[in-house]
């Protein structure tokens, strides 16, 4: 049996002079600069690349550009997160992580929504016996 995990490269080019790299704590701040780039392009890829085409394998599609299982739209319960890691344990998967942008995830911060100073859920909210 062959397994093939496709990979792919990301960088980031930058043109400094002697002058500008001798600088006082410049090799530093590129360096603290350049790590920030690429955390977001490495963000950027595992979340939203697009999906290779024509029989490519690379670079391989994001996580967003594959196959999931959803839900629904998180509203004024956490039902449809209940309901997405059911319908994934249903086809034999395991959940282990869940994605949520930043706006989604401070909407449901709200009052009530969160069990006071944890940040789990509060099994209240989590209504038709799912909590």
């Amino acid at each position: 049996m062959e397994a093939v995990s496709a990979t792919g490269a990301l960088a980031v080019i930058t043109v400094v002079s002697v002058d500008q790299y001798r600088q006082d704590d410049v090799g530093n701040l590129l360096s603290t600069e350049l790590r920030r780039a690429m955390t977001g392009k490495a963000d950027a890829a595992l979340l939203s690349q697009p999906a290779p085409t024509g029989g490519a394998v690379t670079p391989p599609a994001g996580l967003l550009n594959q196959g999931h299982t959803t839900g629904g739209v998180v509203e004024d319960d956490l039902d449809a997160v209940v309901d997405g890691i059911t319908a994934v344990q249903a086809d034999g998967g395991k959940v282990d992580s869940i994605f949520a942008s930043p706006q989604s995830w401070a909407a449901n911060r709200a009052p009530g929504m969160w069990s006071p100073g944890t940040g789990h859920p509060a099994p209240a909210r989590c209504r038709r016996g799912h909590g």
